[in-house]
């Protein structure tokens, strides 16, 4: 009975990271084509910064773009990162998906490691927009801090966008637009 319950509950979990996968699959375009999406990453670097700041700032802004265009390359679409608005030229099936830093802390990892329980919590807040055909299609903010390093905070982030490019592409691909 204890094997049958095993065997029952790794089939549920293949198969919830199945329907997960495929919430996160890009439409395509109705010729068959793949949806193009560039990725801009304002990295949010203020006149009040200091070296430092300035450079995790880069650190991350860097890490992100080039996770972001591996998360959506792998779920289907055509990403390429770009570093200026103007490298974008609107058309069909061709989205900016600009993502801009509002607030980074990379917290303290002596903290985290020596006294847990929250201390030295890196945290992010971030600002969304994707465009198309010259309009603004999505528009959100999100944040995330954890105990755990700035990657995993980029990651969580990432992942919640492109899970939400996803859900706003299937949703006007499917009407045919």
């Amino acid at each position: 009975m204890k094997k049958f319950l095993g065997v029952i509950t790794i089939l549920a979990v293949i198969f919830a990271a199945g329907a997960a996968f495929s919430a996160s699959k890009a439409p395509e375009l109705e010729g068959g084509g793949k949806i193009s999406v560039f990725i801009l990453v304002d990295r949010g670097i203020t006149n009040n910064m200091n070296d430092r700041q300035e450079r995790a700032q880069n650190d991350i802004g860097d890490w992100m773009g080039d996770d972001l265009v591996k998360m959506f390359n792998k779920a289907g679409y055509e990403a390429t990162l770009i570093e200026k608005r103007n490298e974008y030229t609107p058309g069909p099936g061709k989205y900016l998906l600009k993502a801009t830093i509002v607030n980074y802390d990379p917290g303290s990892k002596a903290a985290r490691m020596f006294v847990g329980y929250g201390a030295g919590a890196a945290s992010m807040d971030m600002r969304y927009e994707l465009s198309g055909k010259g309009e603004s299609l999505l528009n959100y903010e999100d944040g995330v801090g954890s105990g755990r390093d700035w990657r995993y905070v980029a990651r969580k982030l990432n992942d919640t966008a492109m899970k939400r490019v996803t859900e706003k592409m299937n949703e006007m691909h499917k009407k045919g637009e």
